[in-house]
């Protein structure tokens, strides 16, 4: 973990070897960043530093919206706090707790709609998109009063451009 955060931060204060051209450099470290956060946040995550995790891996996605693992863990992170969320409010009942659990389940149908877009037609994800498309659909819906108007769209927010 520490020689990754060694060349994250010297990759961050664009530290370039004297060796290589302003442009292999740039593209160097616009291909290493992402892999470094994501590294990083696969070892917070499974050293149970949630938080940890969802700010390295977030800025991984930053870097690169499409990677699968970084958005399923993405997904996976914040919905694990947004049923830790429902959950207090069904014990607590308290208004501000509801507040905060329906605006982490937007967050979860955005990181949801993401993963959609980043899977929709790539064979190896397809069983992925499938269950993500139903996740999505069924979170969209509970928050849309059982209408799905709109989804479609945010869905095709997140779709990589085609060249």
């Amino acid at each position: 973990m520490e020689s990754a955060d060694k060349a994250v931060n010297l990759m961050e204060a664009d530290k370039k070897p004297e060796k290589l051209s302003a442009e292999n450099w740039n593209s160097y470290r616009n291909s290493w960043l992402p892999r470094l956060y994501q590294a990083q946040g696969v070892m917070l995550y499974f050293s149970n530093n949630k938080a940890g995790a969802r700010e390295k891996l977030e800025k991984a996605a930053g870097f690169d919206p499409y990677d699968m693992n970084t958005l399923m863990l993405l997904i996976d992170i914040s919905n694990n706090e947004y049923q830790d969320l429902a959950k207090r409010y069904q014990t607590e009942k308290k208004s501000q707790i509801l507040d905060q659990a329906i605006a982490k389940m937007d967050e979860v149908i955005d990181w949801l709609a993401r993963g959609v877009a980043a899977s929709e037609g790539v064979a190896q994800y397809q069983p992925t998109n499938q269950q993500l498309a139903e996740n999505l659909k069924a979170y969209y819906s509970f928050r849309h009063d059982g209408k799905t108007d709109g989804m479609a769209e945010l869905v095709k927010k997140y779709k990589k451009p085609q060249p």
